[in-house]
């Protein structure tokens, strides 16, 4: 499970297949291929999203409670039917 004073280097290494999920409620968690400094916390203040921290971390553990350590293990792209 995430919390908001996660590292996000530690969210990316444990649950890769959340990239994904937060790249499309605008979070970018990596940026050129590296994987940004900071907490969870800071990275959605400084992308202006703090007001769905909470509500984004509730989303985020219940898609980890689903797909568990069986989910995706990169970034989705879209367009491609092999995993």
């Amino acid at each position: 499970m995430i919390s908001k004073n996660m590292p996000i280097p530690e969210i990316v290494d444990r649950y890769p297949f959340l990239i994904d999920f937060f790249l499309k409620k605008g979070i970018k968690l990596m940026v050129c291929g590296d994987v940004l400094w900071g907490t969870l916390e800071e990275e959605v203040n400084r992308q202006g999203k703090s007001e769905e921290l909470d509500s984004i971390i509730k989303e985020a553990n219940q898609i980890i409670q689903e797909k568990g350590s069986s989910g995706r293990t990169y970034l989705d792209l879209g367009g491609r039917n092999d995993g």
